[in-house]
């Protein structure tokens, strides 16, 4: 077999091998399992990006919403100066979870990102052509030279998330769960296969029916 069909096959092995998205760790509180199912739950992402802060409570909303509950975005009550975590702030943000109607939080957030940088080989390749030698570019490499292309960099990106899930009532927190995401595409991808199945492991746990 030629060394860069090994090659690449190898890093296809690795890549498969690494799940994009994983549970890493979850805690339950003994107590959630008394508490029913919560049908009114308030989203809060806590980051300064504004724009970030949108899609992924709207992808958490979505998500809930989906199973038929009522889901109340942060970013829609509050406004977007209110990030200091002082008393007036936590006043704030109590009142206005109360005043929403919600019975539940869930508060997600961006622990840590992991970078790490690997060396792809470069390809060597013959340039075919397409005009009307078609049939006999099977041949080419007689006629064209060769072609390398340098080893170069990739940077591989891991984001570890924790979402906790608390009782407004009690003020208490009923779930904890960690989890990270290797290398997402996008924001909006990230987070919409993230709700799914932070909302997956809160049916199991049987804090959301549905």
């Amino acid at each position: 077999m030629k060394p860069i069909i090994v090659t690449l096959l190898l890093l296809i092995s690795i890549t498969a091998c690494t799940p994009p998205q994983q549970i890493l760790g979850s805690w339950v509180n003994p107590e959630a399992k008394t508490k029913g199912s919560y049908n009114s739950i308030f989203v809060l992402a806590l980051t300064q990006n504004i724009g970030a802060k949108l899609t992924v409570e709207n992808e958490l909303a979505k998500a809930i919403t989906a199973r038929g509950k009522k889901a109340v975005r942060s970013g829609d009550i509050l406004m977007p100066n209110l990030q200091s975590n002082d008393e007036n702030t936590r006043a704030a943000l109590t009142k206005a979870i109360k005043d929403a109607g919600c019975d539940a939080v869930l508060v997600v957030a961006l622990l840590d990102v992991k970078s790490e940088e690997r060396l792809e080989q470069g390809s060597t390749y013959y340039p075919l052509t397409h005009d009307y030698y078609d049939s006999y570019n099977r041949y080419a490499f007689y006629y064209f030279e060769e072609v390398s292309e340098p080893d170069y960099y990739v940077t591989d990106n891991t984001y570890f998330i924790e979402g906790n899930f608390y009782d407004v009532a009690e003020d208490k927190l009923l779930w904890s769960v960690q989890s990270d995401s290797y290398n997402p595409t996008s924001l909006e991808s990230w987070f919409r296969a993230y709700s799914k199945l932070i909302i997956k492991h809160l049916k199991e746990e049987g804090l959301i029916k549905k």
